[in-house]
């Protein structure tokens, strides 16, 4: 498989100090036992700050487009540009006086802390933030098939059969969850929308070169806390979107851990096998046991990748497979057209 030098070299990188450690160096000015928060949950918001970069403040950018906004959504996205280089960025705004809650705007501070300090190819890289009295604001990268998955899967009802495509878009998205699990950052809301697919120019492309996808949207992620056995967090209030939850998610005060994501990601890939998720099928009720896999919708899928879902989804979260082991799974390894 292609991707897979830089999938050995990437496991090498655990060297690097966790994000939870760096986390506990930050001074929390707010009081997590006034709002029942622990402090995986808490920034200061001192610390989001604007942070200089090459690509400028603000007023350096023009509109392209509104990509998104609904009317009680406390988020607007923007396309726009950068004046001098005229690079794409994502203007990703949070309005303050729709957040309803202090838990929500500790949400949005953290989100801005955490993902500017996740640094990888398989994550949306966060250029700049900044906080103002009425708003938070996030520029970020701009992928310019963001949409793929979303649309082919979710709006065509399309599930993907080429079986190199499937290795490299799994190989990524895993790819990604590792680096955040080893610098102690659990995203709690993976699902295909905070998949994008950046293309290779043409180029490139006839070089042999693949798509790359990137993971984005840190709003719902969690610092794993020596409070918690430096491996977990609590997740005060239950998240995530519906048919992508892991099972030992409660209603509030849930204890969690990478697992999660790793539950998020098997039905992500069972997604995108057969263009629903395991919430679609009749007569099995999500969570109560081992997903189904319908015999005509899996007989020209490789059993390997059948195998690693069957491992992501694994009721059990202490025996489901972890990113680093589901990188090394088999499948990865077998030479497909």
């Amino acid at each position: 498989m292609q991707k897979q030098a830089s999938l050995h070299h990437h496991l090498s990188s655990r060297e690097e100090s966790t994000l939870s450690q760096a986390i506990k160096n930050v001074s929390f000015e707010l009081n997590h036992k006034e709002y029942g928060l622990p402090q995986s949950v808490l920034i200061n918001p001192i610390d989001i700050q604007f942070h200089p970069s090459e690509y400028g403040i603000l007023d350096h950018y023009s509109v392209v487009k509104e990509i998104y906004r609904v009317q009680l959504s406390p988020t607007i996205i923007t396309l726009t540009t950068h004046n001098e280089t005229n690079l794409r960025v994502i203007r990703k705004t949070i309005m303050k006086d729709k957040l309803v809650s202090e838990t929500q705007h500790a949400y949005a501070r953290r989100e801005c802390t955490i993902h500017s300090q996740l640094k990888h190819e398989n994550i949306v890289e966060l250029y700049d933030y900044t906080e103002s009295e009425k708003e938070f604001v996030l520029l970020m990268e701009y992928c310019n098939d963001a949409n793929y998955f979303y649309d082919k899967i979710e709006e065509r009802l399309t599930p993907i059969m080429n079986q190199q495509k499937l290795q490299s878009f799994a190989c990524d998205i895993l790819q990604g969850l590792d680096y955040c699990h080893g610098q102690g950052v659990i995203h709690s809301d993976m699902k295909l929308q905070n998949a994008l697919l950046e293309r290779p120019d043409q180029e490139e492309a006839e070089a042999g070169e693949l798509p790359i996808v990137k993971l984005c949207d840190f709003g719902l992620s969690h610092i794993m806390t020596q409070e918690y056995g430096g491996s977990k967090s609590m997740m005060v209030e239950r998240c995530g979107t519906g048919g992508y939850i892991a099972p030992e998610v409660g209603s509030k005060n849930s204890i969690i851990g990478p697992e999660i994501d790793m539950w998020a990601f098997g039905v992500m890939l069972y997604e995108m096998c057969t263009a629903y998720k395991p919430t679609k099928l009749t007569n099995y009720r999500y969570g109560s046991g081992p997903i189904p896999f319908r015999d005509r919708d899996w007989r020209k899928h490789n059993k390997q990748i059948k195998d690693l879902i069957v491992q992501c989804l694994e009721m059990d979260p202490a025996k489901r497979i972890q990113s680093d082991e589901a990188l090394q799974h088999p499948w990865f390894s077998e030479e497909v057209a």
